[in-house]
C-alpha cells in the first residue's frame, strides 16, 4: 500500500501514497475545468470541479462547501455534523445537533428539537400539504394532510400512540380507533399489514363508514355492536343477539336455542 498509480491520457490520473491516507485524483482531463480530489487523511481534503469546491480541516469534523452550478449553494461546519450552516437555492440547514437541526431541502421541511425526542417534518405532494410529528420516533406518531385546493376542507389525520392507540380519520366521514396497535406505526404504507395483521391485537375496534353508520367489537369480536340510521344490532358471542330496525325487533338467546 506504500505507493500506487492509475491513468489514462486524456480521461484521469490516480495516485496515491500509504493509501488510502495520501491520494490525488483528476478526472475528466478533456475538460476545461477537471475534476480534483486530493486528501491527508485526516488533516485535509479539498474537492473541486466546474463550479464546485469543497475543503475539510480535521476531515470529517470542518470544513465549508461553495457550489455555483447548477444551483448555487454554501455550507460550513464547525463539528460535522453537529454544527452546520447551509444556505442556497432550494436549500436550507440551520444544525445544532443535538440540540436542534432545521433543514429545507427540494420543499421538504424538517425540524428536530433535542435529537431524538422531536421530529417534525413538513412537505406538499400532489396538491396535498402534508405535516408528520414524532416523538421518539414511533412512540407518538402523527400524520395530517391537508387539501392545497380547499384550504377549508376537514383535514386527514393518522395517529399512534406506541403500543396502544391508533386512530384514523379520512376527513370525509370515515373514521377508525384501535387498542391495542403495536404494528401499524412501523408499516404506515402496508395495507396487508393493517387489514391481515393489526386485527389480531385489537381488544377493542371502533370504526365509522359514513356519518350515522357505526361499528364497534371488544375482545377479538367477542362483543360487537353496530348502528345505523334506522336500526342497531348486538352481539355477545353465542350467548345473546339484538337487532333492531325499522322492520321489528330480535333478541336470540344462546345462538337462537331461543328466540
Amino acid at each position: 500500500p506504500l505507493y500506487g498509480r492509475r491513468g489514462r491520457p486524456g480521461d484521469y490520473d490516480r495516485q496515491f501514497w500509504l493509501g488510502p491516507l495520501f491520494y490525488h485524483q483528476v478526472s475528466d482531463l478533456g475538460e476545461p475545468i477537471p475534476t480534483e480530489r486530493v486528501g491527508a487523511l485526516p488533516f485535509y481534503t479539498r474537492d473541486t470541479g466546474p463550479g464546485y469546491r469543497s475543503e475539510n480541516y480535521l476531515w470529517p469534523f470542518f470544513g465549508y462547501t461553495d457550489r455555483t452550478a447548477p444551483k448555487a449553494y454554501h455550507e460550513t461546519r464547525y463539528l460535522w455534523p453537529f454544527l452546520v450552516q447551509g444556505r442556497g437555492e432550494g436549500k436550507y440547514i440551520n444544525r445544532f445537533g443535538p440540540v436542534y437541526t432545521h433543514s429545507v431541502i427540494k420543499g421538504y421541511d424538517k425540524t428536530w428539537v433535542l435529537w431524538p425526542l422531536f421530529r417534525q417534518a413538513r412537505w406538499d405532494d400532489d396538491g396535498v400539504a402534508q405535516r408528520k410529528t414524532q416523538f421518539l420516533y414511533f412512540l407518538y406518531w402523527s400524520l395530517e394532510q391537508h387539501s392545497l385546493a380547499n384550504p377549508s376542507a376537514a383535514p386527514a389525520v393518522k395517529r399512534h400512540v406506541w403500543p396502544l392507540v391508533s386512530y384514523w380519520d379520512n376527513g370525509a366521514g370515515r373514521r377508525q380507533v384501535q387498542v391495542l396497535s403495536p404494528l401499524e406505526v412501523f408499516f404506515p404504507d402496508n395495507d396487508p399489514v393493517r387489514q391481515l395483521y393489526t386485527p389480531l391485537f385489537a381488544l377493542y375496534r371502533y370504526e365509522r363508514r359514513q356519518p350515522g353508520e357505526e361499528r364497534w367489537s371488544l375482545l377479538w369480536g367477542a362483543a360487537t355492536s353496530r348502528r345505523w340510521a334506522d336500526g342497531r344490532e348486538f352481539h355477545l358471542g353465542p350467548l345473546y343477539s339484538s337487532l333492531r330496525s325499522a322492520d321489528g325487533a330480535r333478541v336470540t338467546l344462546g345462538a337462537g336455542l331461543l328466540s
